[in-house]
């Protein structure tokens, strides 16, 4: 999952998902297509597999909208919308107060129906006594219900600007949820922040871990769950860490999920630290690896992927935006598509411009998983189209034995 946004300026925000049978056709295969529900709405702003939902053997499709305060979970078969959820917010101008739908999720079953659930987060959601700080809600993927609601309190800031599904923490064999706390205060500093552990078999506080660099800030803001690195275990987690100050002191760490304590820290690289992904065992080593965002080494006007080693920090590989002065800023792992047995690579260039023009159609990479070479290129359909905002690995839903993904796109020109 990413941390990017779709273009403010655009009027209508469009999800869809697309066939990974690129190794046959050459080419993607539109399935569906969602539009949002009115001008500005953001939808696909956020964009996660849901699992199985519906109990057909095929993954399904949770997305959100927070400038409309939605969510929505759709099938993965059909599209037909699945769930609908409804946030508290108010529409001030077309877009709402709350942010609700500005991250989702799933996660195992919780309350032993045998259906996964689903993690809703609104970072401006208002509680009680504590105003607009922020909210996380688990939902039963059953029927919608409330399973459990997780408020911000007085120390928190955006709370839930990332609430993401963060393996089993705490070993007692259930899926714990990780929430970023951008905005939080630390005993003295305000703004610093700090990642909450939530235990997903009861909705406690398993661990508070704050920010552990005075140099830095904002810690929280990017979050993702990763492997057990270190074979206690607990699954551990990455984070990116910005500066305050808009300075190049970036990194990316590792934490362990059962101290908070860093395991690897990388900060080599310039610009480093957007969201990251974990991803296969890329070089061999029997490690797993993953993938971040930073300042290209040979391109330092924009934005590039590097796959970094979790043995050692290293760079294994570095994947440059198509254009100069482009950006990749949305990226995830997909299930192999070109039929040679490794899981592949999608990166999304959103702001790229196809060869000659100044069209903003935008362009998902689709990279081979064992040297980054490009299997295709996937080009917005229209001028503005901003390809590839989000991206989401779905598995294989149309039982072709390839991957399959679902992408947002966002386009004034399709109203």
């Amino acid at each position: 999952m990413t941390f990017s946004k779709l273009p403010a300026a655009l009027t209508l925000a469009i999800f869809y998902a697309a066939s990974g049978s690129l190794a046959a056709q050459n080419d993607a295969t539109l399935l569906f297509r969602f539009d949002g529900d009115f001008s500005r709405a953001n939808a696909g702003a956020s964009l996660a597999n849901a699992g199985d939902i519906d109990g057909d053997g095929i993954n399904d499709i949770v997305t959100g909208s927070p400038w409309s305060s939605k969510a929505y979970v759709y099938s993965g078969a059909t599209g037909e919308e699945l769930l609908f959820f409804q946030g508290e917010g108010h529409i001030w101008g077309q877009i709402s107060d709350d942010n609700f739908g500005h991250c989702v999720d799933s996660i195992e079953d919780l309350n032993g129906d045998g259906v996964r659930e689903i993690i809703v987060a609104a970072k401006s959601a208002s509680v009680p006594i504590h105003g607009r700080v922020g909210r996380v809600t688990v939902y039963s993927g059953a029927d919608g219900s409330e399973i459990y609601v997780l408020d911000g309190d007085s120390t928190s800031g955006s709370y839930g600007v990332r609430a993401i599904n963060g393996g089993d923490i705490d070993r007692d064999g259930i899926d714990d949820i990780l929430i970023g706390c951008p905005g939080g205060t630390n005993p003295g500093i305000s703004d610093m922040g700090y990642i909450d552990v939530i235990s997903g078999a009861d909705g406690s506080l398993v661990r508070r871990i704050p920010s552990a660099d005075g140099a830095y800030g904002y810690f929280g803001l990017l979050v993702d769950a990763f492997h057990d690195l270190d074979g206690d275990g607990c699954a551990d987690f990455l984070v990116g860490i910005y500066d305050p100050g808009n300075t190049s002191n970036r990194l990316v760490k590792i934490l362990s999920g059962a101290t908070g304590l860093p395991l690897l820290i990388v900060d080599q690289y310039a610009w480093l630290g957007g969201a990251s992904a974990r991803i296969h065992d890329y070089d061999g080593d029997g490690i797993k690896d993953f993938m971040t965002r930073g300042v290209g080494i040979v391109t330092p006007l924009t934005y590039c992927v590097f796959i970094i080693s979790a043995a050692d920090g290293s760079l294994l590989a570095q994947v440059n935006a198509l254009e100069d002065n482009s950006s990749i800023f949305a990226y995830s792992k997909i299930k192999d598509v070109n039929g040679d047995g490794t899981d592949d690579l999608l990166l999304g260039e959103s702001a790229c411009d196809s060869p000659g023009t100044y069209d903003r159609r935008g362009v998902i990479h689709v990279l081979s998983g064992v040297d980054c070479s490009p299997i295709e290129y996937i080009w917005g359909e229209v001028e503005n189209a901003y390809f590839g905002g989000e991206l989401a690995n779905l598995g294989d839903i149309t039982g072709d034995g390839l991957g399959d993904f679902s992408f947002t796109s966002a386009s004034s020109a399709a109203l």
